[in-house]
């Protein structure tokens, strides 16, 4: 059974007005050429009056985006309205802009991005008394529970908890369903860490790994340093023992990782376990050959029972599917997709993918 915050997009955040916003704006784009008051109306279901309020919100937004990028989304013609699809940097521009009036949503964000969040502080930036702040931190807190995340109000400050890995996969899947690659949100520099995970892990961000996965580990990079030095650190049970095991030996297979070349980080190891895990998740996902072919000579060397198993599943069960043309190694690899997810199935459930991959329907939620 899958976990709900599969689940969870980040439009359960939104506000009435962003909603809105987003069905115009969805509407123009998903339909080329000008259109009128009238059509707009009647196909976002809005009365005329309503429809030109959210057009003249889109349109202050869109002049704000102008003035940022130097291009328009939303052209006006005698009161008729284009976006025009081709203006990628424009419309996610406008989109970025539409999701950050809805206030929960940027909340969430500042629950990584600021270090600390006070509900006075929070009071004054979005001018709300503190009971409409209260009500609406809760909101957000609900939505998080479904990620296995609590959001507590102690002392006066929001404060997250939960399983680090899990904390840090939830704000992964938060930041690409809002910016999806586009730009960077974190702002972090180059720092003796970020340039060390980079090096030790760089082997697998070459031609082994898609460039939607390069893009996302980088986000995770990102994330993890901004955790990690603010002292939220995976702890030693927070990794499953059989992802720790099958870590170590891919690990040591590639001979990059040892006791010296970690030591001058304290705790750090746990971080590169985690970064690993990712990057083998996607290999899993992508049915990378390179992890398999670790992943066969994990089992035969380390755990012979798992890799007699899979042999004796492939020797005479397989042998059923023949009727198909299965491929042999194909159905051998196809075996580890299966063993593997079972194994890092707390972990698998928070990893975002790719969209253009035609992968198993339980592999395609965010």
């Amino acid at each position: 059974m899958k976990e709900k915050c599969e689940y969870m997009s980040i439009d359960l955040l939104l506000d009435f007005e962003s909603q809105a916003l987003f069905s115009i704006f969805t509407y123009l784009k998903e339909n080329p050429g000008f259109h009128d008051i009238n059509e707009i109306s009647e196909q976002v279901g809005f009365e005329k009056r309503t429809t030109s309020k959210y057009l003249e919100r889109l349109s202050v937004l869109s002049n704000e985006v102008l003035k940022k990028i130097g291009v328009v989304p939303l052209t006006t013609s005698e009161r008729n309205y284009q976006i025009t699809q081709t203006n990628y940097a424009a419309n996610k521009e406008l989109s970025l802009a539409i999701y950050h009036i809805s206030m929960k949503i940027d909340l969430v964000e500042s629950l990584l991005l600021i270090k600390e969040n006070t509900m006075d502080s929070l009071m004054d930036k979005y001018n709300l008394s503190y009971s409409t702040l209260k009500k609406d931190v809760y909101e957000v807190r609900d939505y998080l529970k479904e990620a296995n995340i609590d959001l507590h109000i102690r002392n006066g400050e929001l404060v997250l908890s939960g399983l680090e890995p899990t904390i840090r996969l939830f704000f992964l899947s938060f930041f690409w369903q809002l910016y999806g690659g586009y730009g960077q949100p974190f702002n972090i520099e180059n720092s003796p860490e970020k340039n060390f995970i980079f090096e030790k892990l760089s082997f697998l961000l070459s031609d082994q790994i898609d460039p939607i996965t390069k893009v996302q580990y980088d986000y995770l990079v990102d994330i993890t340093l901004i955790r990690y030095q603010s002292d939220h650190r995976i702890e030693n049970n927070e990794l499953p023992v059989e992802s720790i095991l099958i870590g170590t030996k891919f690990v040591q297979h590639f001979h990059f990782i040892t006791e010296e070349n970690v030591s001058a980080y304290t705790n750090f190891k746990d971080e590169l376990y985690f970064m690993l895990l990712f990057l083998q998740s996607k290999m899993v996902f992508y049915r990378n050959n390179t992890f398999f072919q670790e992943m066969k000579k994990y089992h035969k060397e380390i755990d012979s029972n798992i890799y007699q198993a899979n042999q004796f599943f492939i020797q005479n069960i397989g042998l059923l599917f023949n009727q198909f043309q299965f491929d042999y190694d194909e159905l051998e690899k196809e075996l580890y997709v299966i063993h593997t997810r079972l194994l890092f199935k707390s972990f698998y459930n928070y990893v975002p993918i790719g969209e253009h991959y035609n992968l198993y329907p339980e592999d395609m939620a965010i």
